[in-house]
């Protein structure tokens, strides 16, 4: 779709207030590298993704929970299991958190 469009639509402001296309569609692709990367890395990269994830939440995920699914779940990749989703309590009702 992105790629379909002529050179001079990038330059025109998009559906968020001060942003032109291009600058909505570098920030989608670099969220969705920034995401893929952190799926990918080994468990020192995945526990030091959960801290800062924890760290913007303002909470942190129950100890039950590995980094790798503290990870999924915070970013919506999937859908906590009922006892996971017991774990998180209330905290659990802000899940998925949206960055960028």
């Amino acid at each position: 779709m992105v790629a379909e469009l002529p050179d001079e639509d990038f330059a025109q402001p998009s559906g968020c207030k001060g942003w032109l296309v291009r600058d909505l569609v570098c920030h989608l692709v670099v969220d969705a590298q920034d995401v893929l990367n952190t799926l990918v890395t080994p468990a020192e990269s995945l526990a030091g993704a959960r801290a800062m994830l924890e760290e913007i939440a303002g909470a942190a995920f129950p100890g039950s929970l590995s980094d790798a699914d503290a990870l999924l779940i915070g970013t919506g990749r999937r859908a906590p299991t009922e006892s996971e989703r017991a774990a998180l309590g209330d905290w659990g009702g802000r899940l998925p958190l949206f960055l960028g």
